[in-house]
């Protein structure tokens, strides 16, 4: 079972592990859950939004470091349930954390995603380019589509007994490079300015308390997009996969069609 619908639903999680460890009584295969986390769990909400690069970044070579994170980290209650699923032996239970998703899907639903999506309707319904402090902060990048040839790796490796022997192992960052944040509010802002929505080619660096008496939304934007959130994948290259769709100058590049996506969207 591949799960995508929401890394933040315990008792989600709780029941589609139920259902498949009453599987695994009557199978003579263990059943297998790939579940979606996301690097949002590296997020120290401790750091100074926008001002600093984390020096820390986190393997799948070595999980120490991802295990000793608190409890309270985003999505970690949820891996926590589907890693202790996998201890218990009746299925094999893996998660996928993703850092930030580029490029369009081609699926019949949802083909964007999360971050540069947000960060452009933010910026367009406040009428300017936005950076919090210097945008320093940085994170990973995939391609949705590389993303998902990472996915049927890991299927592969599941099938065919190829997986980490150990179930605190089975823990995968999949990543290609990475971005600060000044060079997608720089971007974003860039096109939005083109197109006549903004009144300055380059973003405003704000502060958080520039943000004191705003909407929710906006002061949550600004916080998620000073975060840093830096992994790497070493464990998913190891079964054979690479990315072939492009890094940061492609990333980048690709911002102009996500303006296009929100602005449409919202039009």
């Amino acid at each position: 079972m591949l799960h995508t619908a929401n890394a933040d639903h315990p008792e989600g999680a709780k029941a589609l592990i139920a259902g498949l460890e009453k599987r695994a009584a009557n199978s003579e295969r263990k059943p297998i859950l790939i579940h979606t986390s996301g690097t949002g769990v590296l997020i120290d909400f401790e750091e100074p939004g926008g001002k600093v690069k984390s020096e820390t970044i986190y393997s799948d070579e070595d999980l120490s470091t991802y295990h000793a994170l608190p409890p309270t980290r985003v999505h970690k209650d949820v891996d926590t349930i589907v890693l202790e699923a996998g201890r218990r032996g009746k299925i094999d239970a893996i998660v996928v954390a993703p850092p930030t998703i580029w490029g369009t899907a081609q699926g019949v639903f949802n083909t964007h995603s999360i971050q540069v999506p947000m960060l452009i309707k933010g910026c367009h319904e406040l009428g300017q380019g936005i950076v919090l402090e210097d945008g320093l902060n940085t994170w990973n990048i995939i391609h949705v589509a590389d993303l998902s040839e990472a996915y049927l790796t890991i299927l592969d490796a599941a099938l065919n007994g190829k997986l980490p022997s150990d179930p605190n192992g089975r823990y995968f960052f999949v990543e290609n490079g990475e971005y600060e944040q000044r060079e997608v509010a720089e971007a974003v802002t860039k096109e939005l300015y083109a197109k006549g929505k903004v009144k300055n080619p380059t973003p405003t660096k704000l502060t958080e308390s520039d943000f004191d008496g705003t909407e929710e939304n906006h002061k949550r934007l600004m916080r998620l997009t000073g975060t840093n959130s830096r992994s790497k994948a070493v464990l998913i290259r190891k079964l054979g996969w690479e990315a072939k769709r492009g890094g940061n100058k492609e990333f980048i590049e690709s911002i102009p069609g996500e303006v296009d996506y929100v602005l449409q969207k919202s039009s």
